[in-house]
């Protein structure tokens, strides 16, 4: 190849040499760095900013404390993670109430509890749980719900666990059909109630009526949750089968649950967003953070 003139060839070389320090600093940025800050958890004065307001190490840090605590997390990345959402939603949150912050009563001995290292951090998670209720009932579409629960899986009770199964889907499977040839959901709902079979199984309540959202969280299942969510006024879920790892919620494996449940929504108040987690969303992507975590 001929260059020409030695200062086209000084030219070419510095043109070279250019480009390469531009693709070292961006392979830096986007690899190297990120690697060394998961090894150096502490490479700023500040863990996270979002919008230019800086949370300190030592927020942070507590919160990774609590999470580990709170949600049974032993690997440190994931209880990061979980800080690291906790504090950007807490952010949306306050600024979406114009830093008001509700009153709350001191905590009572039933919360002096692991969760809690002090009764501050009670009531900042009340006040935070306030926030959140009040926020959601204003952005979210209102559903009043019913529905019907029959577990299954647990070891403390004497009946073998593939014959709960069969029990519980035969009980189900009947209250279905019920709901299904027209009878009215709450009549069905207090048939499961009163069902002895259905409460050795459940251990408790079978018929829930719930309104806002559903307490399908407390059974552990988001294709449940959705389920509900998708229905128009009137309508009723399929059957769903629901299965749970325990471990994941801080239980021991033999307490395994799993369950048949279906629904129904009576009545839907119009609102902006489906569900919490999509407004909630929407907020964080139009934030600016910068993180050093």
């Amino acid at each position: 190849m001929n260059l020409g003139s030695p200062s086209k060839s000084k030219l070419v070389l510095l043109g070279l040499l250019l480009v390469f320090l531009i693709s070292s600093v961006a392979l830096y940025l986007k690899f190297i760095r990120p690697l060394r800050n998961l090894n150096n958890p502490t490479p700023a004065g500040f863990a996270i900013s979002i919008n230019g307001d800086p949370v300190s190490w030592e927020e942070f840090n507590d919160r990774v404390r609590y999470a580990k605590v709170a949600q049974n997390i032993t690997d440190d990345q994931a209880a990061r993670k979980v800080a690291y959402a906790s504090l950007v939603e807490r952010y949306v949150l306050l600024k979406e109430v114009g830093g008001m912050m509700p009153k709350v009563a001191s905590p009572s001995a039933s919360y002096e509890n692991s969760l809690f290292e002090n009764d501050s951090q009670y009531k900042e998670e009340v006040i935070y749980s306030v926030i959140r209720e009040e926020v959601s009932s204003k952005v979210v579409s209102q559903r009043d719900f019913r529905y019907i629960v029959v577990t299954f899986g647990w070891q403390s009770i004497d009946i073998p666990v593939d014959e709960q199964r069969k029990l519980a889907l035969s009980k189900i499977t009947y209250l279905y059909n019920l709901v299904k040839s027209g009878e009215s959901f709450e009549s069905v709902g207090q048939d499961a109630d009163a069902d002895q079979e259905i409460k050795i199984l459940n251990g408790g309540v079978a018929y829930v009526i719930e309104k806002k959202h559903p307490r399908a969280h407390v059974i552990y299942s988001e294709e449940f949750t959705k389920a509900l969510f998708n229905l128009k006024e009137g309508e009723v879920t399929p059957v769903i089968t629901i299965a749970n790892d325990p471990t994941k919620w801080g239980r021991s494996e033999n307490q395994r649950e799993f369950a048949f449940a279906f629904g129904t929504v009576d009545k839907i108040q119009a609102g902006s967003y489906p569900l919490y987690d999509d407004w909630l969303k929407e907020q964080i992507d139009a934030l600016i953070i910068v993180s050093n975590i």
